[in-house]
């Protein structure tokens, strides 16, 4: 990603040198008609009416300049050269804009797309990105926004957006953005059992549309995060992802992901990282999410009690709220603000050695001024399996 930035620095530069000799050649040229390199008058550029002769350039000459003298040759030429370079340029920035289009094709990413090229530090490895359906809950409207004035909806960020740990940071502590994520975002919605009289968790069996979709897809694994809200009415949230980039592109994180799932729950809590990102919020909220750290990364299910439920094609992350006073109460100014919030989510498995680094973003997310409570699908007692 470092060197996207070199090209996209030079292609501001680039940019520049043409709005400055733009700005030169309009500084340099006067009200005077223009004129030839003999002294006689330019045509304007175009073929005059019932003449077959091709346009003269036309270049103004300001008129302290007498015509046929050596300043007067010198100025014409220096504005071709000017005039050539300019085009020049022009050219080059078309090769950089493409050049950069190929090697950032996510800059303007459809919704859940295939892809073909992800970078890698110091590489370039061309892969597949398996294509994903959304998940939508009938009973929610919260749906995946248009553009970033959608209300009421969920986005995709781009993971470059969210700093990793580099293949050196145990020494350097330097962070890089990171690559793409390696989940897709599918889906979100609230939940609460009857009148919420107990916490909510293990969505995946809970949630009848849910189940569905995580069943009629065998062959895919999902990941998903439940945010258990404090009650009573107890409410979760839950956050769904399924895998796109293959296995065996990133090896690194491969081996990450499989002891997270089939580790134990103390290796779980010692991986799991949160990092969040306030993109637009009132300044009550802004002040609480400083109060629990800011946009820091976090190993969230140290900080909070988490409930990790395995299912055949999928891990589920349930993170109680209510286990902790400070996030208990910070929930309760929060969530009646998160109509006014734009917030994105990132999470990560945490590397601990050279071996377990560079990290990557597992899965990303944002949420729009999201309604979470306004929202909220009452499952039915008698629909739903008994929670274990």
């Amino acid at each position: 990603m470092a060197f996207l930035d070199e090209w996209s620095t030079i292609l501001t530069t680039v940019v520049c040198i043409i709005a400055a000799i733009y700005f030169l050649r309009r500084k340099l040229s006067s009200a005077e008609a223009p004129v030839d390199e003999d002294g006689t008058e330019a045509d304007i550029i175009g073929t005059p009416a019932g003449s077959a002769a091709p346009a003269k350039e036309e270049i103004r000459v300001p008129s302290h300049i007498k015509p046929g003298t050596e300043e007067h040759h010198a100025y014409i030429a220096g504005i071709r050269a000017a005039n050539a370079e300019a085009l020049k340029l022009q050219g080059d920035v078309q090769k950089l804009k493409e050049k950069v289009r190929q090697l950032e094709p996510n800059a303007t990413p459809e919704p859940n797309t295939a892809k073909s090229i992800a970078t890698k530090p110091n590489a370039t490895e061309e892969y597949t990105v398996r294509q994903v359906d959304d998940w939508d809950e009938p009973g929610s409207k919260i749906k995946r926004g248009v553009n970033l004035k959608t209300k009421n909806c969920w986005c995709e960020p781009q993971a470059k957006g969210f700093k990793v740990r580099t293949k050196d940071y145990l020494t350097n502590k330097k962070k890089e953005p990171s690559r793409e994520a390696m989940f897709k975002f599918v889906g979100l919605s609230p939940y609460m059992v009857g009148e919420g009289t107990k916490p909510v968790s293990h969505l995946a069996k809970l949630a009848p549309s849910l189940r569905s979709h995580i069943e009629a897809r065998p062959d895919s694994f999902f990941f998903m995060l439940g945010w258990m809200i404090p009650g009573p009415p107890y409410r979760t949230v839950v956050f769904v992802w399924e895998r796109a980039v293959p296995e065996g592109v990133d090896p690194i994180f491969d081996k990450l992901l499989d002891e997270f799932v089939n580790g134990t729950d103390e290796q779980r809590k010692a991986r799991f990282k949160y990092l969040p990102r306030l993109d637009d919020a009132p300044r009550l909220v802004l002040f609480s999410a400083k109060q629990m750290g800011g946009e820091k990364p976090t190993l969230l299910a140290n900080k909070l009690v988490p409930v990790f439920s395995r299912g055949p094609n999928y891990i589920e992350v349930e993170i109680d709220i209510a286990s902790s006073k400070i996030a208990n109460m910070v929930a309760g100014l929060i969530l009646p603000k998160l109509t006014s919030c734009v917030v994105s989510h990132a999470f990560i498995l945490q590397g601990e050695s050279p071996e377990e680094l560079p990290e990557r973003v597992m899965g990303v997310c944002r949420t729009q001024t999201t309604d979470m409570l306004g929202n909220t699908v009452v499952l039915e007692p008698e629909e739903t399996p008994a929670q274990e």
